[in-house]
């Protein structure tokens, strides 16, 4: 039936209810337009629905390599219209016409000069249900467009009202849905548009399938893979499905693209979304806006976005709350090219989880020079990263000028970032470089545990950085390791790390605080490689925990507490501008130590060959034992022993410890003096405290010691 109505064209019409239209194998229908007519529109098949009623709604069906082809050609106004199949329905709530390809059939638009819109398959209505299998596609390809126009593979306005009621796009076991255009300018064109009239769209599940996008010689526009405008929504891809966008000159370029929320996003098997495009102003693997959205990535599943020339590259873009990305099994996020901005997932609503687990890896900037490159970055409330097994995130770029961070958290509170078991961050290149970095953000955490790693490389890059943030917990639990050129760098106010792995500073500090006040450090049997700096003000505080030992100086502390299990031994300079307190454990100061006054409290110990620049308190309970093995403490002023305090001497053959104090040596009564005996020491007779100033009171004498306090300043 070829009908000619007004400026519309149709090979094939028919309305009502519960009818069908099929096309058996081998044939066709052609509709062509040709000359300089305007204002025409061209349709190979149109179907009107009458019914609400499912079981009696109309449907078409191509079988085996049965065709639908649609062309024009000289043709110059935006109002013509091209469609392959246009499906629609009369009144509301009525059922769309049920599409079916089948067998290796086709839809087939041809484009010739401008067109205002060109839909291989557009359905409308309610249950939108339209299925490609066994190979069969639709084609929309537009040559010499021009400016403005539309261009759909296949096209569904769902119009139920609930999401039980949606159909669903389904390609099967090879299909495809394709567009190309040759010189567009400021064209809209996608592979598959679900729409939702009334909030809810239909569901698009691509199974083995490709859904394809590109344009060649274009200027300006927007370009989707899959694009999804309504909530509630799923997009599935299984199996070996593909989702290629690749575009020259565009606007905005994405894989699949959804908009009002509560829809998710699945790729499973070895799926892929790959986008690619050169000139263009933004390019994104997956986009999601407005909230309450879902991605996950199974399997060998892949997101590539890879430019030759962009302004922003974007793996994932997710705006509004409450929105979740989950990487599973060995899925890959892989974005590349030459950026301005460059980022494989960019979360800027409140309460975003981001979890990667297994293999999965997230790599930004292999190859390419990008000026801002961040593995993820999230700016909402309450968000989180997580990095479970042998997750890892990767961001590089040789551009010198480049800001580079593995993740970054941004300009929020209650934020959270968590690496497990093997998980990594690394950052490598040239520029201002952080493995993970939070810029004004509060009352946040940072966590390694496991044998999990962020590593900045040399030079200046920082493996853990706070950036004007205040009361934030950064924790490298025991096997976690940080390292960069500056290990951790905490700018702000009450922020505390709490470090019980490894952290390397190869330049000369491994944790700066500098330009902070009011911060905590804690070193719990950690192991750090380089210097230690405080905030300058007087207000930071450093807690040594368990034991270990430390060759690098500390500066700029405000105080330092001792809480330790076992011997914490400190070999270079150390200086803090108030007082040290000793609580248990031993602190060893094999080196110098700048302080107020060092307070020696019950359950603690001094030792160490060391040059103290303080004076020393040994209160009850307190316990000093000069040298190692035997040595030298040496205090530059005065020291008080409690009552209840022990003084700790131990003797080998002719040497034994000694306390060389400038100042005033005060014995309250009750001192206990302990001596260990070695090899070689009956009989030993020698100082083991002088004073520069005077000696006063005694000791109690432990076992088998005998003390001489006859000479003045001295006690032998």
């Amino acid at each position: 039936t070829i009908k000619y109505s007004g400026h519309t064209i149709t090979g094939v019409s028919a309305e009502g209810e519960d009818f069908t239209v099929t096309l058996n194998s081998g044939s066709s229908i052609n509709v062509h337009g040709t000359g300089a007519a305007k204002y025409n529109t061209y349709i190979g098949a149109d179907l009107t629905s009458f019914t609400n009623d499912l079981a009696g709604r109309p449907s078409i069906t191509l079988n085996g390599e049965s065709s639908i082809v649609v062309s024009n050609s000289g043709l110059n106004s935006f109002a013509t219209a091209l469609f392959g199949i246009k499906a629609d329905n009369v009144g509301d709530e009525k059922y769309a016409p049920d599409i079916v390809l089948n067998g290796g059939s086709t839809v087939l638009l041809n484009a010739y000069g401008a067109a205002n819109k060109a839909i291989g398959i557009y359905s409308e209505g309610v249950k939108t249900d339209v299925t490609l299998s066994g190979g069969s596609a639709v084609h929309v390809t537009g040559y010499g467009v021009g400016s403005g126009g539309k261009y759909t593979g296949i096209y569904v306005a769902e119009e139920s009202a609930t999401s039980d009621g949606v159909g669903t796009i389904t390609l099967n076991g090879g299909s495809q849905s394709s567009v190309y255009l040759s010189g567009a300018e400021y064209a809209r064109a996608n592979g598959i548009t679900s729409y939702g009239k009334n909030g809810y769209a239909a569901n698009v599940v691509l199974n083995n399938s490709l859904v394809k996008v590109e344009t060649v010689n274009g200027d300006s526009g927007t370009y989707n893979g899959i694009y999804v405008y309504g909530a509630h929504a799923s997009v599935t891809l299984n199996g070996e499905s593909n989702v290629e966008v690749d575009v020259e000159g565009a606007t905005y370029a994405a894989g699949i693209a959804t908009y009002r929320g509560n829809n998710t996003v699945t790729l499973n098997g070895a799926s892929e979304v790959g986008v690619s495009g050169d000139d263009v102003g933004e390019l994104v693997g997956i986009r999601m806006k407005d909230g309450d959205n879902t991605v996950v990535m199974n399997g060998s599943s892949q997101l590539g976005v890879h430019a030759g020339a962009a302004k922003e590259v974007l793996g994932m873009r997710l705006t509004g709350d409450n929105n979740a990305v989950t990487l599973n099994g060995s899925a890959v996020v892989d974005v590349d090219g030459h950026a301005g901005y460059a980022a494989g997932i960019l979360s800027s609503g409140d309460y975003a989880s981001i979890a990667m687990n297994g293999n999965s890896r997230l790599v930004v900037g292999a190859s390419g020079n990008v000026d801002h490159a961040k593995g993820i970055r999230i700016n909402g409330y309450g968000s989180s990263v997580t990095l479970n097994d042998d997750a890892s995130v990767a961001v590089t770029s040789y551009d010198s000028d480049s800001r580079l961070g593995g993740i970054v958290l941004n300009n929020n509170e209650n934020m959270a970032v968590t690496l497990n078991d093997r998980a990594s961050v690394a950052t490598s290149g040239y520029g201002n470089i952080a493995g993970i970095y939070a810029r004004d953000v509060d009352n946040s955490s940072i966590t390694l545990n496991g044998q999990s790693s962020v590593n900045a490389g040399y030079g200046i890059g920082i493996g853990i950085q706070l950036h004007e943030s205040d009361y934030n917990i950064v924790t490298v639990a025991a096997g976690a390791s940080v390292y960069g050129g500056t290990g951790i760098k905490a700018r702000g106010r009450f922020n505390i790390l709490d470090i019980a792995g490894t952290v390397t500073g190869t330049n000369t500090l491994a944790i700066d605080m500098r330009n902070g006040s009011n911060g905590t450090l804690i070193l719990n049997s950690a192991t750090i490689n380089g210097g230690i700096r405080g905030g300058g003000t007087g207000t930071d505080h450093l807690v040594l925990q368990g034991a270990g030992q430390f060759d690098g100086t500390v500066r700029d502390f405000g105080d330092l507490t001792v809480n330790a299990s076992g011997i914490w031994n400190l070999t270079n300079t150390i200086t803090v501008s108030h007082d040290v307190n000793i609580n248990s454990g031993t602190l060893a100061i094999n080196g110098t130590l700048y302080a107020d006054t060092i307070y020696v409290n019950s359950g603690g110990t001094l030792g160490g060959n060391s040059v103290l620049y303080a004076d020393l308190e040994v209160l009850d309970g307190g316990t000093l034992a000069p040298g190692n093995s035997p040595g030298t403490t040496n205090v530059i002023g005065n020291v008080n022993f409690a009552s209840g305090s022990t003084f700790a001497v131990q003797i080998e053959g002719t040497a034994a410890d000694l306390l060389n104090a400038t100042g005033d040596v005060i014995i309250t009564p009750g001192t206990i003096i302990q001596p260990t005996f070695g090899a070689g020491a009956d009989g030993f007779v020698g100082a083991i405290v002088t004073a520069g100033g005077v000696v006063t009171g005694t000791f109690t004498p432990g076992s088998g010691a005998s003390v001489d306090y006859s000479a003045p300043g001295v006690v032998k």
